[in-house]
């Protein structure tokens, strides 16, 4: 076999498994953003007027991975959720994040809370407040080199 052949048979194989690579990088990363995002849709809780006033949001990101032979494999990966209560302005009210790692075939449920002091919260919270609710999640697999990010803002309603 002539070196260039070899060359050419080493850099099909690169590519080939570049591919699966990329292919299994999307799949975790779109896989663990859809299911975080779904597990937070339609959440409604009661506000216990308490000092501090604290808002519990729940998310339950999984990385569904390949089940191949009865064993889960895939690429791990790193999700981080901000989520922010904003005033009329803008101004950041209350906020909390967290990181969580994501083996293959796993799920996590994520707590985050949101602690606003008594006075401001009757200010913000009341009949006729004006606060939005933005949430940012970000998911990074495949040793960080395929990430996604998105930031969504949502106007805030009391029920």
């Amino acid at each position: 076999m002539k070196h260039s052949d070899a060359l050419g048979v080493i850099l099909t194989a690169v590519e080939v498994v570049s591919v699966v690579a990329f292919i299994m990088g999307v799949y975790t990363m779109l896989g663990v953003f859809s299911t975080t995002m779904s597990s937070s849709n339609g959440q409604s809780f009661e506000l216990e007027m308490s000092d501090p006033v604290i808002i519990p949001i729940r998310l339950t990101p999984q990385n569904v991975g390949f089940i191949l032979a009865e064993r889960t494999i895939g690429l791990e990966s790193e999700m981080k959720a901000t989520v922010k209560l904003l005033n009329g302005e803008n101004e950041v009210i209350a906020e909390n994040s967290t990181v969580v790692i994501l083996p293959p075939g796993s799920r996590e449920e994520v707590w985050l809370e949101l602690r606003i002091p008594l006075e401001d919260a009757l200010v913000y919270l009341g009949e006729d407040s004006d606060v939005s609710w933005e949430t940012e999640i970000e998911v990074k697999t495949l040793f960080n080199m395929i990430s996604f990010q998105n930031k969504m803002q949502m106007e805030g309603t009391r029920d």
